[in-house]
Order: structure tokens, then sequence, then C-alpha cells
């Protein structure tokens, strides 16, 4: 086992010895996970904010767990929520993705490969039986085995529940550390909708293998789905994949090795202790308002705040529990794994009122809803006097990942997936500030927003935007606006230096935000 896995389990087991003494309940009530939840995976989908957080697992950026050749498809009939299996407050959007066994010489096993401290786990596998042409019974039979041990003997989605119709399988297995789903091709190729790992009940105990009946009898296999293409958030036209031609049935081919191995996840590299106020539920985080000189150490968990924003005073610290930093597809390991997650439904998850100085650290910030007809609404983070984030990751805000502030020092940090069109490229971006006297971004990865990446508006001075990733933003990679100070400050400066930026500036919505990797006015 490599030192970064081993490094990974060890953070996770720090991350899990915290929200173990706590009830999940109390920082999400949702039945549909009461244990501490390590990993859930949309399985070959983009991810679900809100409620339940899942990570996206796309064709273009798989899951870091991905331990074998596959495709992704996805499907548009509603998904039958009503069996039993179906834990309470699943999203429908798990079952409308699948990732399925295929390698370049045929359908074969999907393995996946979890990092996690070495005790007992539940782990729920989500099915539905999705493809018309596997609806049927016998066309589609894998097994299953986790870590290592025969827990399911030929399952058959549709013959247990029928088409169109979600199913969950749950099993609480013992792991070393490195847990291991594998599902082993019978007929057809084996698919699955969605993964949930997360600590095992207290005095839970792991079922024993199942039982091995005589071999079901061996009918025609259906042919595989045909992958689309991934859904982009902005506009990012792609060839459609040529469908795969159907293998004969038999024999089925030895599954093909990967051909490049998937990098473990990095352990994380900012120490992440934290000294102050303890928070495990979404009631305690209401304390953040009005704070002034407080530091706040939130644990691991999803905490929905609805349309409430928070609102610190001066001098305040937000710091999560440990983060995973993992391979971004450019080259480096800025995407962020952050198991502190906050999400929202206000115009701002955090507002600084022009008055305040933050520090945030070690967290999952999204939502931040907004309005076609004004700009300033819909930011993640806004309206600071100094902002200072670190090891964090803001998405999926209306407008802007991080808005308006007088100055501020980001590291390490993952802006995505932020921005609307009825906004218009002139006020969306991923990072966003204006009048700045000293704004310096290193070490990250700004992607998939509507608008420029990173972007310093008008009479924006001491501008330092070093090493960093700025990719498939729809406006341009870096923006830099010296604006009305350009004859009244002889020392100011912007420093653009070591940025990969790649795949900028396809949107049509303001010619003067595209068709560039950096863009530079009145300077």
């Amino acid at each position: 086992m490599s030192t970064r896995t081993i490094m990974r389990a060890l953070c996770l087991l720090a991350s899990v010895s915290v929200i173990g003494t706590i009830s999940s309940a109390r920082i999400n009530p949702q039945p549909a996970a009461k244990a501490a939840v390590l990993y859930r995976v949309d399985a070959g989908g983009t991810g679900v904010v809100g409620g339940q957080l899942w990570e996206g697992d796309t064709q273009t950026t798989p899951s870091p767990f991905v331990a074998s050749e596959s495709k992704v498809v996805s499907t548009t009939p509603a998904v039958d929520m009503t069996d039993p299996s179906v834990p309470a407050g699943t999203p429908q959007s798990i079952f409308k993705s699948e990732r399925y066994g295929r390698s370049a010489t045929g359908r074969t096993d999907l393995r996946w490969r979890f990092p996690v401290p070495a005790g007992n786990y539940q782990v729920r596998l989500h099915f539905a039986e999705t493809f018309a042409k596997a609806q049927a019974a016998g066309a589609r039979v894998f097994d299953v085995v986790v870590e290592n041990r025969l827990v399911t003997d030929n399952l058959d989605v549709f013959k247990q529940v029928g088409g169109n119709k979600a199913l969950v399988k749950s099993y609480v297995v013992s792991s070393d550390s490195t847990l291991n789903v594998d599902l082993k091709m019978v007929t057809g190729a084996p698919q699955v909708k969605g993964i949930e790992v997360s600590q095992a009940a207290a005095g839970s105990t792991p079922a024993p293998p199942a039982p091995n009946p005589s071999p079901a009898p061996n009918p025609s296999p259906a042919p595989d789905p045909e992958p689309i293409p991934d859904p982009q958030p902005t506009p990012d036209p792609k060839p459609s994949p040529t469908p795969a031609p159907s293998p004969a049935p038999s024999p089925q081919p030895s599954p093909a090795p990967d051909p490049q191995p998937i990098p473990d996840p990095q352990p994380p590299t900012d120490g992440g202790a934290c000294k102050g106020k303890f928070i495990n539920s979404v009631t305690d985080l209401m304390a953040v308002n009005g704070a002034s000189n407080t530091t706040f150490c939130i644990a691991a968990g999803n905490y929905e705040i609805g349309n409430t924003t928070l609102t610190p005073g001066a001098n305040v610290s937000l710091i999560g529990a440990p983060v995973t930093m993992r391979p971004d597809g450019y080259g480096t390991n800025f995407a962020i794994d952050a198991p502190t997650k906050i999400h929202g439904s206000a115009p701002a998850i955090i507002d600084l009122q022009d008055k305040y100085t933050i520090t945030i650290k070690n967290l999952d910030l999204s939502g931040a809803s907004g309005n076609c007809n004004d700009g300033m609404l819909g930011t993640v983070v806004t309206n600071g006097v100094d902002m200072n984030i670190s090891y964090s990751r803001l998405h999926h805000g209306f407008n802007q990942g991080i808005g308006h502030s007088a100055g501020g020092t980001f590291d390490h940090i993952e802006v995505d997936h932020n921005g609307s069109a009825c906004l218009g490229g002139h006020n969306t971006g991923g990072i966003k500030t204006g009048s700045s006297s000293g704004y310096t971004i290193t070490n990250s990865f700004v992607h998939d927003n509507l608008g420029p990446g990173i972007w310093c508006d008008a009479s924006c001075d001491n501008f330092n935007v070093l090493g960093n990733v700025s990719a498939r933003n729809s406006g341009q990679g870096v923006r830099f606006e010296h604006g009305a100070h350009v004859s009244a400050c002889s020392s100011c400066e912007a420093v653009i230096t070591n940025n990969v930026l790649m795949d900028n500036g396809n949107c049509t919505c303001d010619h003067d935000l595209t068709n560039a990797g950096v863009g530079i006015n009145s300077a």
C-alpha cells in the first residue's frame, strides 16, 4: 500500500474520531444517513447539492475512487422510489445516472476503492434498471463482493423490483485501510447508480458471506447502453461518442488492466488542528452570527442552513475538519474534498457587511440564491474588509463564489460552478472582487464558472495570481482591471505568473470578457 493511501486513512481516522461522538441527525436530520458518512458518490452524475451532498463522478472528471475501466450513462425517465429499501431523503437524481463496467475489449467488472481507517462500515449501493434493453429477467446479472466477500450472489435488479425502480442494498462489513467494492460480471455489464460509505452503528456485526447457489441460466446478454457526454454546466459542445460494438456473448473477455492507475488522494497538508468553540449542529453554528474574536471548530458533517446568512463580526475564524487534496486533471492536486459542508439558499452563505475580516479553512460552502434582475445577490462569501480563505471549496453560487472584498489571501481553494446565464458574463464569475488594495490567490483550482474565473474588477491594485489552475470558465481565465487609479498610483502592479489557463472564453454573453486566458483593462 502506498504512503499516500496510509496517510489518507490516518486523516480519515482523525476526522471520524470527532464526528463519531455526535449524532449526525443534529447536523442534518436525514433518515437516509444516521451514521457518520465518509463518502457519497453520484456514480456517473454531476453530484447533488442541497440536503444530502453527493460528489460528482463524470466521464471527464471521474471519482478518484473508481478503480477499473468503465463508462457512464444517464437517463431521463422518472424513477420509482417506493421500494422500502430506499432510505428517506435519498435524491431521485442519483438513480438517473450510472457507471458501468466497460473496457477497451468489452464488458468487465466494476471496481471501487475507498481509503478508510480499519473498522466496521455500512456500505449502501444504489441501483435501478433504467436501460430499456436490459429490462428483462436475466439480462443483467452480477455478483456483489465487498471486502473480498460475496455479499449478494447473482443480483438481478430488474427481476427483483422491475424497471425504472430504485433498489438499495446495504451491507455491514469489516475493512482494513482500503474498503473494496467489486461488482463482478455474470451477464451483461455490472452497473451502480450511487455509493455511500459510513461508519457502522455501534454493535453492528458484519453479515456472513452470501451462499453460492447453483448457477442461473445464462440468457443472451443485453447490449451495453450507449455512453453519453457528461452534462456541462456551461456551453461546452463535445462530439457524441461512437457506440461500442456489441461483443460476442461467449466467451467473456478477461478484464483489461487499467492503462493509467488512478492516483491515491493526497493526504492533508494543512495540519487541521483547531482550538476554539466546538460546533456540531446547525443550532450551534448560529452562534457565529455577531460573534467577534472567536475561533469556531466545526465538526465534519452536512450543515443545511436554509435561507439564513451567516454574519460573523470582527476577526472570526471558521475551521472545519481536515480536507483531502486530489488530482484536478491538470497535473496538480488542487481539487478539494472537504468533509465539513455548509449549504444554504439565502442571497449569501457568509456576508461580512463591508466591515469585517474573516479566516475560513477546511470548509465546503455552497448555494446562495439570486435574482436575474439584481447582480448583487447570490454570492457564497462576500463583502469583506479582508478575507483569508484556505483549503476550502466554494461552489454553486447563483452569482459568484467569492465576491467583493477590499483585500484577500486565498490559498489552496477550489471555486467552481458559480454563475447564472441570466446575469450575463459582466456580473458573474468564480472570484470577483473590486477596489482591492491587496489581493493574492495561490495554488488554487478555479473552474467551470460562468464568466471570468479570477476577476479583480475596477480600481484593482496589487493583484497577485500565482501558480493556479483556471480552466473551463466561460469568460477569461484571469481578468485584471486597474481602472481609475492608473494615473494616481505609480507603485501599483499586478503579478500573474506560473498559472495553467485552459479552455476558457467560450461565452457569447459579453465579448469584452471572453476569448483570452488573461484579460487586462485600463492598466
